[in-house]
């Protein structure tokens, strides 16, 4: 028996081989492999490796014993990850192995097909910009990095729009742009500035973004600029005491105090 646990498979999604091995003969067969090779659409082989089974002592191991008239569970993992869309093959190969001379002979062969769909699936979208940190009243050249993860087998673009808002919640700009990747790009970015602005009010200044086409992302993470306020230095004495005559050597105290004021 050779089957995978499903018919259908997206991007980037597992894959079980499952097979029973079963040996009708009166004896064991000993130091067997089990051979495992996908084919793509195409026909050409994408993948190939050999089954293991975990020992007593839990070392991977990839010989295995068939007890006779018995039956033994095998399962072998594979990810569909951005292979092309279409029909696969995989083609289980049993063989026993001659340590000795390193030669190999053919038990049984059994094949089984399963399908890759074909998927568009932008996992996140998020935004830096540069720089994060800013001062009251401070001019900044604002530069803003959107990047893109996804998980898919066919090109993909998802389009963006990124709006900057002051401290108090009103719009200071917003621009749009896209991010586009190829089947096998798992990250994907594009910088949009640089853009000249003034910071007129300490506080925290959110960068939020929504979509406006394509593939959707499943998050969308927005971010924040951090502006400072500025300081004031206030600064204030006293003398004790306020007071002296002038008839010897004094004792003077004087204290100094700086204060720094917080200016919005």
């Amino acid at each position: 028996m050779l089957a995978t646990d499903k018919p259908s498979y997206r991007a980037f999604e597992p894959v079980t081989v499952q097979m029973e091995v079963s040996n009708s003969a009166a004896q064991p067969v000993q130091d067997a492999v089990v051979d495992v090779t996908i084919f793509g659409p195409d026909g050409q082989v994408v993948s190939t490796q050999q089954a293991i089974r975990i020992d007593a002592d839990g070392v991977a191991q990839n010989l295995f014993t068939f007890p006779a008239g018995g039956s033994t569970a095998i399962a072998v993992k594979w990810s569909t990850q951005s292979y092309a869309p279409g029909q696969y093959l995989v083609k289980v190969r049993t063989m026993t192995e001659n340590v000795a001379s390193g030669s190999r002979s053919i038990l049984s062969e059994r094949t089984a097909a399963f399908t890759i769909e074909p998927t568009t699936r932008v996992l996140r979208l998020g935004v830096t910009p540069l720089p994060a940190y800013s001062n009251l009243g401070a001019s900044e050249q604002l530069r803003f990095r959107v990047e893109a993860t996804q998980q898919s087998n066919l090109p993909a673009s998802t389009s963006f729009r990124l709006a900057l808002k002051a401290p108090d919640g009103s719009l200071i700009r917003e621009e749009t742009g896209a991010v586009s990747m190829l089947a096998h790009e798992v990250l994907g970015s594009v910088e949009l500035g640089p853009f000249t602005q003034q910071f007129n009010a300490s506080g925290i200044y959110r960068l939020e973004l929504s979509p406006a086409g394509g593939a959707e992302a499943e998050t969308l993470a927005g971010s924040q600029i951090e502006v400072a306020p500025g300081i004031r230095v206030e600064a204030s004495q006293q003398v004790t005491p306020n007071t002296v005559t002038p008839d010897g050597d004094k004792r003077i105290r004087i204290q100094l105090q700086l204060k720094g004021v917080e200016q919005k």
